[in-house]
């Protein structure tokens, strides 16, 4: 699967039989500025990004496809390539939730969050 060269946004999102991994060769779309893959079933076996993919110090909430709350519980890296120039939009399922924080309130790690215990202090997601 090929995307043309010149395309700035690249919207797979919802297409539910796309399976695998991002494919590197994605990354060398020079034109390309985002790239949804949200809502698929894009995943990594080893739970790492791309290799074209970096975690840029941003953080927001994101849904999470196995949460169906209205409220994503996690806090998850915003996606960028390393070069800058592209932005991933992704299920954070697609690297295990390996680098989200629960949402304030809850604690926990990766995909397992909980209710802050009574009397705790769980501002900050941990």
């Amino acid at each position: 699967f090929y995307a043309a060269p010149d395309w700035s946004f690249f919207d797979l999102s919802g297409c539910r039989g796309l399976s695998g991994r991002i494919p590197v060769s994605w990354g060398f779309m020079a034109a390309l500025s985002i790239l949804n893959v949200s809502n698929t079933q894009l995943r990594s076996p080893d739970d790492t990004f791309p290799s074209f993919v970096v975690a840029s110090g941003n953080r927001t909430i994101l849904p999470s496809a196995g949460n169906t709350s209205k409220t994503s519980p996690y806090i998850c890296p915003l996606l960028k390539s390393a070069d800058e120039r592209l932005s991933l939009v992704c299920d954070p399922e697609y690297y295990g939730l390996k680098y989200c924080d629960c949402f304030p309130g809850s604690t926990g790690i990766n995909a397992t969050c909980f209710p802050c215990p009574r009397g705790a202090d769980c501002s900050n997601g941990t």
